[in-house]
C-alpha cells in the first residue's frame, strides 16, 4: 500500500490551477527570450500565419516564477497586409515601445534585463485555467523604470521599481481575438 496522506492533506487530492495563484491584473514581466513560430488553420488554408513567439517571465510573492509566451502574426493568409497581420505588428511595436527599444535586429540582444507591464488575465481552458497576456491590442503595454540594484557574476540585475510586480490591479479586460 502507498500512502499518500503525507502530500495530500487529508487525502484529499487537487491540481493546482496553472495561473499559479495570480489575479487577473498589471503585472511587471521580464523579457525571457523568443522564437520564430508558424501553423495553419482553417481560416489560414495552407499559407497558414507566421510571427513570433515573445517569452516573459512574471515572478510572484514565495520567488514563483511562471512563463507566459505572448503571440505576435506577421503575416497572415501569405498576406503581410491582413488586419491580423497589422494588428499584430501594432501590438509588436507598442510592447517594443514600452520596452524602450525602437530600432532591433535581434530581440535577445535588445531586450535582454529589460522590463515591461502589461494586463494578465486568467483564461479557462478545458486543461485548467492560465495566465496569459492581454495587452489588448497593444493598448496596455507600458514601460518599467528600472535600476541596477544586485549584480549576478559580475553583471548589473535590473529590478523593477514599479509597485505591479505582484500586486495586481483591479481592471476590466477585454477578451477579443483578432481571429
Amino acid at each position: 500500500m502507498v500512502d499518500i496522506s503525507k502530500f495530500f492533506e487529508d487525502g484529499k487530492i487537487e491540481a493546482e490551477d496553472s495561473a499559479g495563484g495570480f489575479e487577473d491584473g498589471r503585472y511587471t514581466l521580464a523579457y525571457a527570450g523568443s522564437e520564430e513560430v508558424s501553423g495553419e488553420n482553417e481560416k489560414t488554408g495552407s499559407e497558414g500565419w507566421q510571427g513570433i513567439s515573445v517569452h516573459l517571465e512574471l515572478s510572484g510573492t514565495n520567488e514563483k516564477i511562471i512563463t507566459l509566451k505572448k503571440l505576435f502574426i506577421f503575416k497572415y493568409a501569405g498576406d503581410e497586409n491582413h488586419k491580423v497581420a497589422k494588428i499584430g505588428r501594432n501590438d509588436f511595436a507598442k510592447m517594443m515601445a514600452a520596452f524602450g527599444v525602437q530600432n532591433a535586429t535581434d530581440l535577445n540582444v535588445a531586450l535582454m534585463n529589460k522590463y515591461v507591464t502589461c494586463l494578465c488575465a486568467n483564461k479557462k481552458t478545458d486543461t485548467g485555467t492560465f495566465l496569459e497576456v492581454d495587452s489588448d491590442f497593444g493598448k496596455a503595454w507600458e514601460a518599467v523604470e528600472a535600476k541596477p540594484t544586485d549584480t549576478v557574476n559580475g553583471e548589473a540585475k535590473l529590478v523593477p521599481t514599479s509597485e505591479a510586480k505582484t500586486e495586481p490591479s483591479k481592471t476590466t479586460l477585454n477578451d477579443d481575438i483578432p481571429f
